[in-house]
């Protein structure tokens, strides 16, 4: 049936160009626009509907890879930033730790005298809690 089809389509497209010479018939041009010209103009929104929808695949597969990218980047600099405040944190705190040793193992100083010390060295003067020796606004 195919093949009927085009042979069709071939021998009107004859017989539109023989009686090209005289005057177009109205049926002549609506048999021209049906049968050659009609598919050439769907076969075009086709193919425009194709491009879009690849043009707009790519475009979504650029986004995806550019946001992986970053994802990727920001997690690298997450962890730089988090083993650096590790170290500065162990760092902060080995300090901290020999300077209450130096307290603890100060011969010259009065059990007070190394609360006192203590007591600075955790709750610093802007931060110092309230007690019977300290006077805090309320």
């Amino acid at each position: 049936m195919g093949s009927e089809k085009r042979s069709g389509l071939r021998s009107g497209r004859h017989k539109i160009r023989r009686s090209g010479s005289a005057a177009p018939n109205p049926a002549d041009r609506r048999l021209h626009f049906d049968r050659l010209r009609r598919p050439q103009y769907y076969t075009l929104q086709d193919n425009l509907i194709s491009t879009l929808l690849s043009s707009v695949q790519a475009a979504e597969n650029t986004a995806a890879r550019e946001h992986k990218d970053w994802c990727y980047a920001e997690r690298k600099s997450q962890a730089v930033k988090l083993k650096a405040r590790i170290a500065a944190f162990e760092a902060h705190f080995a300090t901290a730790m020999a300077t209450l040793k130096q307290v603890f193992d100060a011969k010259n100083l009065s059990d007070s005298d190394k609360l006192a010390s203590l007591e600075l060295l955790l709750f610093p003067v802007d931060d110092a809690p309230c007690s019977p020796t300290r006077f805090c606004a309320a």
